[in-house]
């Protein structure tokens, strides 16, 4: 498998192989300041700070780049069936449904400051880091009617990655202020947890087993290793540069 790595500086995404740890070929040029990326089975999404959505063809690393609505992108997400791509717009407090297929706008949702976006893995809802300058929450979307459902309260403020647990049944948050992880039970909306992480925690993912959560803790240099019992289970420091 590969991975894609957005280089917000140079204006293009490096292209990873997984299984060799080292880098797949020249970098994929896309528009200037690549932030968000977002993968499916076909296509690469990547959202940048000049207001645009880059589609890369992963099989022939073609690149079609089209305007966003308006807005510095904080999160994209694509739905599991590759269909919808999912991206919040930060500052101009808007959500964006678009068809993958004819990158058409579907609809516009209004949620207050949206950072990082998640989707179920059925595809049922999506998730959506918000903070209204008071509280931090959750934004809950219907997926089927677009629609907004009761949002997931958090304690702190400024969440920012997001990521659903493989059986959708746990979704994690980085709360950046109290340089915690929120671990929420989907089914009852209610928060498990609040695990202490490093300063600054941003990008966040779940192994495919389920069993560990990774945590990018930009300020402290560091990765955060969860485990599903909500302990922490070591930090691995990052090398300069890296």
């Amino acid at each position: 498998p590969l991975a894609w790595i957005t280089n917000a500086g140079s204006g293009n995404v490096s292209v990873i192989d997984t299984a060799t740890d080292q880098i797949s070929g020249p970098p994929v040029t896309t528009a200037s300041s690549p932030r968000a990326v977002a993968v499916s089975e076909t296509h690469v999404y990547v959202a940048h700070d000049s207001g645009t959505l880059s589609i890369i063809n992963k099989s022939t690393h073609m690149v079609t780049t089209v305007p966003l609505p308006a807005g510095l992108p904080g999160g994209v997400a694509v739905s599991p069936d590759g269909t919808r791509v999912y991206i919040a717009s930060t500052d101009n407090d808007a959500f964006y449904v678009l068809d993958a297929t004819t990158q058409a706008l579907i609809t516009t949702l209004s949620i207050d400051h949206p950072t990082g976006v998640a989707v179920k893995p059925d595809g049922s809802r999506i998730y959506v880091g918000s903070d209204d300058g008071f509280n931090a929450r959750v934004a809950v979307i219907n997926a089927a009617t677009n629609s907004l459902l009761a949002p997931i309260g958090l304690s702190g403020r400024e969440p920012t990655g997001l990521a659903v647990s493989p059986d959708g049944t746990r979704l994690y948050v980085c709360v950046n202020t109290s340089a915690t992880v929120a671990a929420i039970n989907l089914d009852t909306g209610t928060v498990l947890a609040n695990i202490s992480v490093g300063v600054d925690p941003r990008g966040i993912i779940v192994n495919h087993a389920g069993t560990r959560v990774y945590v990018a803790e930009y300020l402290s240099h560091q990765v955060g290793v969860i485990d599903t019992a909500f302990a922490i289970v070591r930090r691995a420091r990052k090398r300069s540069g890296v």
